[in-house]
């Protein structure tokens, strides 16, 4: 029946039985905690490994699993060694490690609906253990509760040395890093760009007033091109950053960072390059691209 949940159960002096909350109570307020049509990993004591033989290792999760019209029940499973089939002779085999709604985790080569997905792993042929296999799930996300944000889902930072020289050819487009996330629901996501750079020295050069170079930065979702910018390295060492937002629905994607030379900038460009500032004496804070939740798409 409607009861505050958290009130002590009463006697109903008029029927004389206990009333207060029940079940179906605690299931919507599960649900109201939210906002996930699907069931999905809600806390992890930890990411599913790989052991020397045909096995995982699976921590404790615990999982969100809707069971009705506005209700939910939580589930969660125990830590365990769950066993796999040897590897493939030839080629490769993709698996679905998931928690069914008794709690029970399975490894299967799909994921039956209704589950909620712990990881998916690449399994190479001829291997002897699963620390040989690869998750695909990348940086696994989870429900979030209504109205939260995930946090930083991605964190790459360019591991170059201070004052190193970029030589990368005009015009030649490079990928920088490729990141896999995993969204349980429909979220907006903040993409931010960082560059601390700028051109080498010549002692010899009195202006430096032509010595300017830029890249084009790119982002890439699943192989598609989704917005770009020309940033400036001048003379002297600068930080900028840039960023923008997309909305992108429940699924698992691919994000690449991509970096082409446009202008050059240098009447020597066999000897004058862009730098790169990160650390050293000034403790400059490098070249770093984050993905940040801002929260669920409406």
């Amino acid at each position: 029946m409607v009861y505050p949940i958290g009130e002590d159960r009463i006697l109903d002096e008029i029927t004389g039985q206990a009333i207060g909350t029940e079940p179906l109570d605690i299931r919507r307020w599960i649900w109201s905690l939210y906002r996930s049509d699907s069931a999905a990993i809600v806390r992890s004591a930890g990411p599913v490994s790989g052991l020397a033989r045909m096995a995982y290792q699976v921590p404790v999760h615990t999982a969100y699993f809707p069971t009705g019209d506005q209700e939910a029940v939580i589930v969660t499973s125990n830590a365990l060694e769950l066993q796999t089939a040897e590897a493939p002779s030839s080629g490769s085999r993709t698996e679905h490690i998931y928690m069914s709604r008794d709690g029970v985790v399975h490894v299967g080569a799909v994921q039956p609906a209704g589950t909620a997905l712990l990881d998916t792993m690449r399994v190479p042929a001829n291997i002897t253990g699963t620390n040989a296999a690869t998750s695909l799930l990348g940086n696994r996300m989870y429900a979030p509760l209504y109205g939260a944000s995930m946090g930083e889902l991605i964190y790459w930072k360019h591991g170059a040395a201070d004052l190193t020289p970029i030589k990368d050819a005009q015009g030649k487009e490079r990928v920088m890093t490729t990141q896999t996330l995993t969204l349980d629901s429909d979220r907006r996501l903040d993409f931010l760009i960082q560059t601390s750079l700028e051109m080498s020295r010549n002692a010899n050069v009195e202006s430096w007033g032509w010595k300017k170079a830029s890249f084009l930065w790119s982002i890439w979702i699943d192989g598609v091109r989704r917005w770009g910018v020309e940033l400036g390295v001048e003379e002297f060492a600068e930080t900028k950053s840039v960023s923008t937002s997309f909305p992108l629905t429940a699924g698992t994607y691919k994000i690449e960072l991509r970096r082409e030379r446009r202008l050059q900038g240098t009447n020597n460009p066999t000897t004058d390059f862009p730098l790169i500032r990160d650390g050293g004496s000034e403790k400059w804070p490098g070249t770093v691209f984050k993905v940040v939740d801002i929260g669920q798409v409406k």
